[in-house]
């Protein structure tokens, strides 16, 4: 609809509430008078009833408008609240996507991509991302479509439960980095590779991918890069020597992270649960509370899951000392945003949990 017709419009509906609205205001004045003379002579009203029929008009006025302003601007607040943000990101994408303005897609989809993932819009980043990696793939732009494969799509699908199209689309990005000499996203590949074959416990292919990526690694040229991806692989050690019960490996790895990663406060938001539960598994449950307690704070407004996660394991730790109140509160805020994060595993987690504080 163009302006002139939308502003057309608005008069309409304006017009038509303010008639209403003047309607009504003149009725009601009108029930008023009638009652009050009923008590009362009203003798001024019955020497000058021009006058006071003007000033009940204009009363009348004032009211409707009024009114008619107060209708649109609750409108209005209605309108935001009902804004959902990561809606409308979707639908730019695919407005330009439909208008052919690939180039514009691939700008849009790759700089809005971090914010999907750190606020949890999993199902729309992975809806952007096919937008970008195609569009990507139109215009030539490889790092951007290797950066879709293997992260917006990829990696985003693992996140949500679906292991299988996302090793199939982190391996075609995998394949793609290493012709076009892009190591550090081909070793954030076999990082991400790790993660998913470490939640299905095959130890042989976690070693795997953690030794190519390490080789990747060190082919990396900006140094920025490679100190992140070494950090980042450090912190799977870290992970890999948790599930193996080598908890002092464990912790010398993960403290070697949160060193490197003290200044980046995106990452280093992932480091706290890891090392609480090192720290719980030697039996420092006061230690572990206190990265619990840090990781929940830093993460609120940085990464919900991290949030979640630490909440979680402060619930357990809650629970251990039957502090059931407390820790149904931790458990019902963290089911709120893994719900959001449509995470059915973590969902089920905390309802076992939510079911045993009421036993």
């Amino acid at each position: 609809m163009k302006r002139a017709e939308i502003i057309k419009n608005n008069r309409g509906i304006a017009l038509k509430y303010f008639l209403n609205f003047l309607w009504k205001t003149a009725l009601a004045i009108s029930v008023v008078i009638t009652i009050i003379s009923a008590f009362s002579n009203f003798n001024g009203i019955k020497t000058a009833p021009s006058k006071y029929g003007i000033i009940a008009l204009i009363i009348s006025i004032i009211v409707s408008l009024i009114l008619v302003i107060h209708k649109f601007t609750s409108s209005l607040m209605i309108d935001d609240k009902e804004l959902i943000l990561s809606d409308e990101v979707v639908k730019i994408a695919n407005t330009l996507y439909n208008q052919k303005k690939y180039l514009e897609v691939v700008r849009f989809g790759s700089t809005i991509s971090r914010y999907l993932w750190l606020n949890g819009f999993n199902k729309e980043r992975i809806i952007v991302g096919k937008l970008v990696e195609d569009a990507s793939s139109k215009e030539g732009r490889k790092k951007e479509q290797i950066s879709s494969l293997i992260d917006d799509i990829g990696w985003t699908y693992h996140i949500i439960g679906n292991s299988e199209k996302a090793k199939k689309n982190i391996n075609n990005g995998i394949a793609l980095a290493e012709g076009n000499d892009m190591f550090y996203l081909a070793a954030k590949g076999h990082r991400h590779l790790l993660g998913i074959e470490k939640k299905r416990g095959n130890r042989n292919l976690i070693v795997t991918h953690l030794k190519k990526a390490k080789i990747l690694t060190e082919k990396i040229i900006d140094s920025s890069k490679k100190d992140e991806m070494l950090a980042s692989l450090i912190l799977s050690e870290a992970k890999y020597f948790y599930e193996e019960e080598r908890y002092l490996d464990a912790e010398e790895r993960a403290l070697e992270s949160k060193e490197i990663f003290k200044d980046d406060i995106d990452r280093i938001v992932k480091v706290f649960s890891i090392l609480g539960n090192i720290y719980l598994k030697q039996g420092h449950e006061q230690k572990a509370k206190d990265q619990y307690n840090q990781g929940y704070k830093l993460a609120k407004n940085v990464r919900k899951d991290e949030y979640a996660n630490n909440g979680i394991c402060l619930a357990k730790i809650a629970l251990n000392n039957n502090d059931f109140k407390r820790a149904l509160e931790y458990l019902e805020e963290a089911k709120e945003i893994y719900l959001a994060l449509d995470r059915t595993s973590e969902v089920n987690e905390i309802n076992n949990l939510i079911n045993s504080t009421k036993t």
